[in-house]
C-alpha cells in the first residue's frame, strides 16, 4: 500500500507500506521518484530492496529537485516468507557506495535514516553525512529549478 499526502502545494510525502510476497510493485516503485518533481519526503523503511532495484533507486534520486528526506531503514532484501537477509560486508559497502555517489550530484536532499547494519559506516560518515550537513544549510533558492532567461 502507497501512502501520498500533501503537505502545501508543491511538497508531498511518499510512504509506502510493503506486501512481501508480491514483489511486482518494487520496479515501478523505486522508479516513481524520478518522474515525481514534487516529492519532498520518501520512506520506504521496512521495504525490501534487491541490489538491482537499490541501484535504479540511487539513479533516480540521483538529480531528484526536491527531495529532502529519505528512510531507508530496513531496506534489506527478503525471503518470499518475509524474513530479512543478512547483508554481506560486501553488499553493505556496495549498497553505501551508491548512496555516496547520489550524493555527489544530489544538491536538495539533507536527511537519510539508514540502519547502521545495513549501512558502511566509514563511507557513511566520511562521505555521505558530509554532503548531508552540506544540503542542509544550502541555501534553498540555489536548489530552486532556474527558468531561462525572456526577453522583455
Amino acid at each position: 500500500m502507497l501512502a501520498v499526502s500533501g503537505v502545501e502545494k508543491r511538497q508531498y510525502r511518499l510512504e509506502a507500506h510493503c506486501c512481501w510476497k508480491d514483489g511486482s510493485w518494487k520496479a515501478v516503485l523505486v522508479r516513481a521518484p524520478a518522474n515525481n518533481r514534487g516529492l519532498m519526503d520518501l520512506d520506504l523503511q521496512n521495504c525490501s530492496i534487491s541490489d538491482e532495484n537499490w541501484t535504479i533507486l540511487c539513479e533516480s534520486l540521483q538529480a531528484h529537485p526536491t527531495l529532502t528526506s529519505l528512510n531507508l531503514c530496513a531496506t534489506r532484501p527478503r525471503s518470499p516468507d518475509g524474513f530479512a537477509y543478512i547483508l554481506s560486508a560486501e553488499q553493505k559497502t556496495r549498497r553505501t557506495r551508491m548512496l555516496a555517489e547520489m550524493m555527489k550530484e544530489n544538491k536538495v536532499l539533507h536527511t537519510i535514516r539508514f540502519s547502521a547494519y545495513e549501512r558502511d559506516d566509514q563511507i557513511y560518515k566520511e562521505e555521505i553525512r558530509p554532503y548531508l550537513v552540506t544540503n542542509l544549510y544550502r541555501p534553498y533558492a540555489y536548489t530552486q529549478l532556474q527558468l531561462p532567461p525572456t526577453n522583455l
